[in-house]
């Protein structure tokens, strides 16, 4: 057991805030969760209470439901951390928050009546007080509260989530593996650090949108521009998920004055045992072997666009046409992509041939993986690329960009093209669509050289490297 004055704390205020599945850094951070809650009884959760600027802890058994997809807190008290840029809105802020806690009763009550109703055995009065509770909630948080499989979430109140502030010192090391430049203020955790002493360990996933600031909204990038030039100052530690954004957080440091700057890399993990083939159907129009599949949150910088002209090209017989096929997109529809659905609405190519997918559960996502001809992935940058790692671990091939680190992902399995080439991925699409041999050689070369840590692996490494000093 660790002393008490050596103390792991991992802070999940990425976690307690997300709704729906977890997905990128979300599922990151729960994947960590859920390795302390089966493998380290003495870490500490924490949340970072925006309220006070302090953290604290978190119950562990809720904890455990949020990772577990069972609980929904009710995180509306919590504050933006993020400086506001309207003269008005600053102006009104002090309004606003004296208010809030009226604004907000109705929500509040019903989350008092969900604990409520958790605590009462099955009956007439648990089904009255749940109702009680749903009219209250509104149309939107139920939607909320159903959990995988159609079962109700429980929820939770701030009050009853979060426990006392934790009680740092120079022994502790915090592991923050989630969205720190959203959820947090840099002033407050440099005020922290120096008063306190501990040890702050930050995963860093990418720093694109200090470097393709064009995909961004140019407040959000403000905001991780101005958080990362504090970070580097005051985090004792990363842990890069590649090694092309450690050296990408290497040279935004150097360039902003931190010539010493401690960087490791680790893996994330994958899935390796895929999620068992039950009934569960491929969305309607698409049939096993019959789709080209993209996995993506559809926003600027992932390149749909590419793969819709690309489509266009091979609809129209380039390369042998589309055998019959479609291309999916598997994603939720993210910003500045107006453009980009409306030219999807309005082409009866594309009308026809691409199908949307935008809330795919777990077993969903596997049956698309599993069902797909073979996947690609032509972002023009990406400081990991999970969605390779994933095809491979369901035995697919993938046609892949060449930027960023989107190679390490592909580790020689596949082949990797400049992602603003668009003949080059007209052709080796149209060729896999068109030489069953091709997918089959490749499939085949995946199947023998893939290894890749799974969650719990790459948890414990994580975590072996935050402790480390």
């Amino acid at each position: 057991m660790a002393a008490p004055d050596q103390r792991l704390i991992v802070d999940v205020s990425t976690l307690i805030r997300w709704r729906g599945a977890p997905v990128g850094i979300v599922r990151v951070e729960a994947e960590i969760a859920r390795f302390v809650l089966e493998r380290e009884p003495d870490v500490v959760f924490s949340v970072y209470d925006t309220r006070i600027g302090q953290f604290r802890t978190l119950d562990r058994d809720i904890a455990r439901q949020l990772v577990e997809g069972r609980a929904t807190v009710d995180t509306g008290p919590l504050i933006d951390p993020r400086p506001m840029r309207s003269r008005v809105r600053k102006l009104l802020a002090p309004i606003e928050h004296s208010l809030r806690p009226l604004l907000r009763l109705p929500r509040t009550l019903a989350c008092w009546l969900d604990e409520r109703r958790q605590q009462l055995p099955q009956g007439g009065l648990r089904r009255f007080v749940a109702a009680c509770a749903d009219r209250l909630f509104g149309r939107k948080m139920l939607a909320q509260a159903i959990g995988p499989g159609g079962v109700r979430r429980n929820w939770y109140r701030l009050a009853t989530a979060l426990g006392p502030i934790v009680q740092l010192n120079p022994g502790d090391t915090m592991l923050s593996p989630g969205f720190d430049w959203s959820n947090k203020d840099a002033a407050s955790l440099a005020e922290i650090k120096a008063r306190t002493g501990f040890r702050l360990v930050a995963l860093c996933y990418d720093l694109i949108p200090i470097k393709f600031p064009q995909f961004y909204q140019a407040r959000d990038v403000d905001v991780f521009t101005r958080y990362f030039r504090a970070a580097i100052l005051f985090t004792d530690r990363f842990i890069a998920i590649s090694q092309q954004t450690a050296t990408d957080l290497i040279d935004f440091a150097q360039a902003h004055g931190c010539q010493s700057l401690d960087v490791r890399t680790e893996r994330l993990g994958v899935d390796t045992a895929p999620v068992a083939d039950t009934a569960v159907p491929l969305p309607p129009g698409l049939e096993a072997g019959r789709f080209v599949l993209f996995v993506s949150t559809i926003e600027p910088r992932k390149n749909h666009a590419l793969l819709l002209r690309v489509w266009k090209r091979l609809a129209a017989g380039e390369q042998g046409g589309t055998a019959g096929c479609k291309l999916v997109f598997a994603g939720r529809r993210g910003w500045m992509v107006d453009d980009l659905f409306a030219a999807m609405a309005a082409d009866p190519v594309l009308a026809r041939d691409v199908v949307h997918v935008a809330a795919a559960s777990d077993e969903q996502l596997a049956a698309l993986y599993r069902c797909a001809r073979f996947c690609v992935y032509p972002s023009l940058y990406e400081g990991f690329g999970l969605p390779v790692i994933e095809a491979f671990a369901h035995g697919k091939t993938a046609v892949v960009s060449s930027s960023g680190s989107l190679p390490e992902a592909a580790g020689g399995l596949v082949s990797c093209l400049d992602p603003d080439d668009d003949d080059a991925w007209v052709a080796a699409i149209g060729r896999r669509l068109n030489d069953p041999a091709i997918v089959a050689e490749e499939e085949r070369r995946v199947a023998a050289g893939f290894a890749w840590p799974s969650w719990p692996a790459a948890a414990a490494s994580i975590i072996a490297l935050a402790r480390k000093r």
